[in-house]
């Protein structure tokens, strides 16, 4: 084993700069599985959500993904959960060709990914659990030079906008001297975290009665997160361009699923504000923004466009009942004319996608209302 403690190794060896990976997936990382036996844990689909971090499926990989990402000295945070992954980690660049780890292997076994051009990259995008065409990656070069004093608590630069999950880091100009003027790394060190949600919209939660503001008994405690499951379903993706149309159209509903604190900063001219203070509240928001609108007179109006159609269709000139039923819908109401459709944004993507499934699982809105999210949130809709 090295005398050289990785650190020392990595402010010996020459780097030429730092590379930044944000990525998420949702997908089914473990599967329900009844009891085999009296001496293994039963693990259905309600003590996987209860207890995440004791699954032998996602601790395997938790140690997988440790053991790779440290041979190339990468840092920062990693969420899996039995619904995905999700995160951003930092690495240096060219890659080590081998770094000793904790168990004493000096590092031969990095095989395969030795000769690759971007080691870290390569693994992440084809690993056979959640790599492939439906990761989302962002890459991106950390241009700072800051010293690791500059590091909060929760291994992440002060004032960096990556400190959330869902913020994806991009370019930056940026730049501190520090007395060797070298690039320093992100983040102070690599966390691997077995979580419930890899972004969390209150698994494990009691559901909250809105009317009587009491929590709902505790088996039923995780319903209410199984309506936002973006494996199932979810909204449909808008590129830039049909975002572009869709927030021309004044009978689309535009929200922002991103927290107040983020949408201070800025956001779309026609987009809603929540104003949540966490991701969790979200849910509750939506249950209060349905009962805004008067879905009945859409259908209605639907019907009647059907009707008009089928008279057109037939040649039909009566005005005899048009009055009456004009007057009926003209009754005040205190709801709202509902939208002709929703769409939400977020910054990276991951959060309006699980926004919008929740909308669609939990037949808060008619069924064929559409619901759709910007593709990659923000920072792609930026580029």
């Amino acid at each position: 084993m090295s005398s050289l403690s990785s650190n020392q190794e990595e402010q010996q060896r020459p780097v030429s700069e730092y590379r930044i990976l944000a990525l998420y997936r949702f997908i089914p990382l473990v599967t329900p599985q009844t009891n085999q036996s009296t001496t293994q844990e039963s693990w259905d689909e309600q003590t996987i959500m209860k207890h995440p971090e004791r699954h032998p499926q996602l601790l395997q990989l938790q140690s997988e993904l440790y053991a790779t990402l440290r041979r190339y000295e990468t840092r920062g945070t990693l969420l899996i959960a039995p619904e995905g992954i999700n995160g951003t980690i930092c690495y240096p660049y060219p890659p080590p060709t081998a770094v000793d780890d904790d168990d004493g292997n000096d590092g031969n076994n990095v095989g395969e990914y030795d000769n690759e051009d971007d080691p870290v990259k390569s693994f992440i995008s084809n690993h056979p659990l959640f790599g492939g065409e439906g990761l989302r990656t962002r890459s991106s070069v950390w241009k700072e030079h800051q010293t690791h004093d500059d590091c909060d608590d929760n291994n992440i630069i002060k004032n960096s906008k990556n400190s959330r999950s869902d913020s994806i880091t991009s370019d930056t100009t940026t730049t501190q001297q520090t007395n060797n003027n070298r690039p320093q790394q992100a983040f102070q060190r690599l966390k691997i975290k077995i979580k419930p949600e890899i972004v969390t919209l209150g698994l494990g939660r009691p559901i909250t009665n809105t009317t009587t503001h009491t929590p709902t008994p505790i088996p039923q405690r995780h319903a209410y997160n199984q309506l936002a499951n973006p494996n199932i379903t979810k909204g449909q993706y808008l590129n830039p361009k049909q975002w572009d149309d869709a927030m021309k159209d004044p009978n689309v509903l535009v929200i922002d699923t991103r927290n107040s604190y983020e949408i201070d900063i800025g956001s779309f001219e026609s987009a809603v504000d929540p104003r949540t203070r966490h991701f969790s509240e979200f849910p509750e928001y939506l249950e209060r923004l349905a009962g805004e609108f008067d879905w009945s007179q859409r259908d209605q109006e639907q019907q009647q466009q059907g009707e008009d159609k089928k008279k057109q269709e037939q040649g039909s000139d009566n005005n005899g009942d048009g009055s009456n039923d004009t007057s009926s819908n003209e009754q005040t109401t205190k709801k709202k004319a509902p939208p002709t459709a929703i769409a939400m944004f977020c910054t990276g993507g991951i959060r309006c996608e699980k926004a919008t499934s929740y909308a669609l699982q939990s037949n808060l809105f008619p069924q064929n209302l559409p619901i759709y999210h910007l593709e990659g949130g923000i920072l792609s809709y930026l580029d």
